[in-house]
């Protein structure tokens, strides 16, 4: 009869601490909408450094599930999923998420600031301000990420501003990629990335404003071998959540999540440095000719465009001054 009793008393006391133990317990699955394929860079590295980070800081108590390439959908998809709380994590462009907040657009316009600027502007009260915009339809911004700059390829070797001066470059359909186009002093003619090479090989454009893995990936190099390095505007991605979502975590989740987009961040900004130092090389080793463009031609340009921003919308043309002011502060 001991016997028994010590053996029920031996089996209750295993069987709470399999109940109580975190290692039984069951993770929160969450359900993370990416842009760009799986074989991309980006994609590559959010599972290494933002999932992982995640997953082991939470003790398993969270489990991400990457949707690569927009496999959940296109942006107002996404958005959609996030406020109805069947996604939980997404990660996209600036650019595509201005349709909803459009002031996100700013990031479109060239020589607003460099990267260094950027994550200083956005831990200011004026960055604070842009990414509450985009709580108004439910999204929460973890951070803004702009690892990759805009440069040119051109058919012709441009060696000053003067010489661009009505060139006809390729742009997005964005209007304002195309206002920051015109503001630099070129003729934008919108176009898809899959015209791209084309649109240059046959003179439709004369150059293009795209990063240097475009310029490879895409093989525009081909047909065009002049790359003026001149880092024009980022081009910036965002990793965001669900605003209600977010206010429901507790302060060491927000924590956590915050410190996980940061540590993305950091690696992709030096993986695509290194990345560009590699395909500058093998560019030039393909015939291609590399100039930078002298920081006192760059000056003529800030100078040129931020005139041209007096004519922005006043809210766009308020939002541009208060991150100026920010970078300078």
């Amino acid at each position: 009869m001991l016997k028994l009793s010590s053996l029920f008393a031996l089996t209750v006391a295993l069987l709470c601490v399999s109940i109580s133990s975190p290692a039984f317990s069951t993770p929160k699955i969450l359900k993370f909408s990416c842009l760009d394929p799986d074989t991309s860079l980006e994609t590559r590295f959010l599972r290494e450094y933002f999932v992982k980070y995640i997953e082991e800081k939470s003790n398993g108590r969270y489990k991400i599930d990457m949707y690569p390439g927009s496999s959940l959908g296109n942006t107002d998809t996404v958005v959609q999923g996030l406020n109805m709380g069947t996604i939980h994590l997404a990660f996209d462009s600036a650019s595509n998420l201005s349709q909803f907040a459009p002031k996100l657009a700013i990031f479109d316009l060239p020589y607003m600031f460099n990267r260094d600027e950027l994550y200083k502007v956005m831990s200011s009260h004026a960055g604070q301000k842009l990414k509450d915009e985009t709580r108004k339809f439910g999204v929460q911004v973890l951070d803004f990420i702009a690892p990759f700059e805009r440069n040119l390829i051109s058919r012709k070797p441009f060696r000053s501003v003067a010489e661009m001066e009505g060139a006809k470059a390729r742009s997005t359909n964005s209007k304002w990629h195309i206002f920051g186009l015109q503001a630099l002093g070129f003729k934008p003619i919108p176009m898809n990335a899959a015209e791209m090479l084309t649109g240059i090989q046959q003179g439709v454009v004369d150059c293009m404003d795209i990063a240097i893995t475009a310029m490879y990936g895409f093989h525009i190099y081909d047909v065009a071998k002049y790359i003026i390095l001149t880092e024009q505007t980022n081009i910036c991605t965002t990793l965001f959540t669900s605003a209600d979502w977010w206010d429901s975590l507790s302060k060491e989740d927000k924590t956590l999540f915050v410190e996980a987009a940061n540590t993305y961040r950091r690696a992709i900004t030096e993986a695509v440095s290194a990345s560009n130092a590699k395909l500058i090389k093998l560019l030039e080793e393909g015939g291609c000719e590399i100039y930078s463009l002298p920081e006192s031609e760059r000056n003529i340009w800030r100078s040129k465009v931020y005139k041209e921003y007096e004519n922005l919308p006043e809210d766009m043309r308020t939002l541009f001054k208060e991150l100026r002011a920010a970078v300078d502060a």
